[in-house]
């Protein structure tokens, strides 16, 4: 029937297992690359400096042990910015990795 072609075509594409982590970096990484693809494209901006940060925590239970459970911490940046997290123990950890012009890998 139509209706069931419709929710089959809606459905393409949609897993029946929750994102992993690969997923959300793929994402990310995904989504950086498309808005700094724009910013270029755009003559005027393509000169602008930009900064993003973007924090995800991804939690995952294990259904074969549901006490199980494991979060990752994914951080993207891009351009003059960071993030940084605070311990339970008053200490902080870098989540990124500063973008310095006189940085090889940039």
């Amino acid at each position: 029937s139509s209706t069931n072609h419709s929710s089959e075509e809606q459905n393409k594409g949609i897993s029946k297992h929750p994102p992993s982590v690969q997923d959300y970096k793929k994402a990310l990484q995904s989504a950086f690359t498309k808005v700094n693809k724009e910013v270029q494209r755009i003559s005027h901006w393509s000169y602008q400096g930009s900064t993003a940060v973007a924090i995800l925590f991804h939690t995952f239970k294990n259904t074969t042990l549901p006490s199980s459970v494991t979060t990752t911490i994914l951080a993207a940046n891009v351009g003059d910015s960071r993030a940084i997290i605070g311990t339970s123990n008053h200490k902080s950890i870098d989540l990124t990795i500063d973008h310095k012009p006189n940085n090889p890998t940039e």
